[in-house]
């Protein structure tokens, strides 16, 4: 075996990977809530509808993605200045 190399060896658990085993076992997971309510969905939604002649533009050229990356950045503020 050379020095670079690292020897991976199967050992029995110890003591606190059996009680972490035990309480992962025993503790259900907390449900997780959903990202964005129905109303935060609808109210991006009417964001981006209004400006989906910009943001489904097929060109990529430079304006066009200067003038894309400028809705995206309108569509972030309102959203965040709506909540």
């Amino acid at each position: 075996m050379s020095s670079n190399s690292v020897a991976h060896y199967k050992t029995k658990p110890g003591l606190p990977d059996l009680i972490f085993w035990l309480h992962k076992k025993e503790c259900p997971k907390p449900s997780k809530s959903p990202n964005f309510t129905a109303i935060k969905k609808s109210v991006l939604l009417e964001l981006i509808e209004s400006r989906k002649d910009v943001i489904e533009n097929k060109q990529n050229d430079g304006k066009m993605i200067l003038k894309k990356n400028l809705e995206w950045e309108k569509i972030t503020n309102e959203f965040n200045a709506s909540q």
